[in-house]
Parts: structure tokens; sequence; C-alpha cells
């Protein structure tokens, strides 16, 4: 937890970035397209006063584009019906997702 603590805080740092991409090595700057992938039991919005919305809201395989990182693990990221926060969990930068 402290190492997680440690990377977030020194972000701008480049010799803190290595460290930074290898704890969430798919996900590397803010503007990356990423792949909503799993459905949550909620999703939080992205405002200065989160409130929590139901899961259908969005649409599993729906594109979002990384605003910022947020404290607690998560991402800002702008998807068609607004900006939520989500866990890094339930999204996968799209460079990286393979399709067949």
């Amino acid at each position: 937890m402290l190492l997680l603590y440690q990377s977030l805080q020194y972000i701008g740092c480049p010799s803190k970035r290595l460290l930074y991409q290898s704890v969430y090595p798919n996900i590397h700057q803010d503007g990356d397209r990423v792949l909503y992938l799993l459905l949550p039991p909620y999703v939080k919005t992205a405002d200065p006063m989160p409130m929590l919305r139901p899961p259908d809201i969005l649409e599993v395989g729906e594109e979002g584009v990384v605003l910022d990182r947020r404290p607690g693990g998560y991402w800002g990221i702008r998807f068609a019906k607004g900006a939520f926060l989500m866990d890094s969990q339930y999204i996968e930068a799209i460079d990286t997702v393979t399709t067949e």
C-alpha cells in the first residue's frame, strides 16, 4: 500500500514514473483510450460531489478517454454519457486489448 501511495504522490517525477507504470502497466498517461471491460456493482460520477449511479448507465465494451488519476485507485474516465471514476480492474487500455 505504501508503494502505491508513493507512486501516486510522485507521478510527475521522472525517476518515479517507472515505478508508477509498474503498478498500472496498461494505462500510461492522460488521454489514453480505454475499454470498459466488466460491470461493477455501481459506478461513481467524476463530479466535485460524486454520486453513485446504476452500472447499466454504461455498456460493457464502451470506449472512454482517461481524464486523470484520482486517489484511492480510481481513474477519471470520460465516456459518451459523462465522466466517471473507474477502478483499474474494470478498464483496460485499447492498445493492449487483443481482438481475434
